[in-house]
């Protein structure tokens, strides 16, 4: 097992330093955010995109300076527009990349009552009130947005959590797994972190290793497994 493992790290790492010079979804949209900056510095739309967009490189690299980076750019957007709702949104979602889960919420609490019909608001709210063990909120939170539609993937996603931490194993899975197909196959990045997770729930109901395909192809999608080795032997794809 410890060889297997080994093997599996080395072979992380080697397609890890093959694509390095790669460009990631979210590296893109940095420069197209940057560019567009560029030829208008007065509007607030490129300052937010370009938040947005390193708050998923953040994502993807685990790197904490990408938040950094974030909130100057959402400082940015509300220099040349102030009170733009855009920017107050983005910075949503650097704390919650930051993990500053109460100024989260306390946030996006008040975006929700100035617009109540941004879905992805919702979302956020569910998200810090889940890290804050808030369920009874969070459920509420993500049935408004399944009500809305029943196959809005970042309800899905948010509802397979909840359902984890009620115990629901295999109810998470079947979100996470419907999550997955629906993802369009450009979006690599997101289709790799949700292979990670339900990798990691395989590993909790099932008592053999099997073939570590989830693994595998995550990292073939270019999420980067170095820390987590451990997840090799993870099931059958979806």
């Amino acid at each position: 097992m410890k060889t297997f493992a080994a093997a599996l790290l080395s072979l992380v790492l080697s397609v890890a330093a093959a694509e390095t010079h790669a460009v990631t979804p979210a590296q893109k949209a940095i420069a197209a955010a940057r560019e567009s900056i560029k030829k208008d510095p007065k509007q607030s739309q490129g300052y937010n995109d370009l938040a947005k967009a390193l708050v998923r490189r953040g994502r993807e690299t685990a790197d904490p300076d990408y938040y950094n980076q974030a909130e100057r750019a959402v400082e940015d957007s509300l220099r040349v527009e102030p009170d733009n709702f855009e920017a107050y949104k983005t910075r949503v979602m650097v704390l919650l990349g930051r993990h500053e889960y109460a100024a989260a919420l306390d946030l996006a609490r008040k975006l929700n009552k100035l617009i109540p019909d941004d879905v992805l608001m919702y979302g956020f709210i569910a998200d810090a009130c889940m890290a804050l063990g808030d369920y009874t909120e969070a459920e509420a939170k993500i049935q408004w947005m399944v009500n809305m539609r029943r196959t809005n993937i970042p309800a899905m996603i948010r509802g397979a959590f909840l359902r984890v931490a009620w115990g629901d194993v295999d109810g998470a899975l079947d979100w996470l797994t419907q999550s997955f197909k629906l993802t369009s196959f450009t979006e690599t990045e997101e289709r790799a972190w949700l292979l990670t997770h339900i990798a990691r729930l395989r590993r909790k109901i099932e008592d053999t290793p099997a073939r570590p395909r989830y693994i595998l192809t995550a990292v073939a999608l270019g999420y980067r497994f170095a820390a987590t080795p451990e997840l090799a032997g993870t099931g059958e794809l979806p």
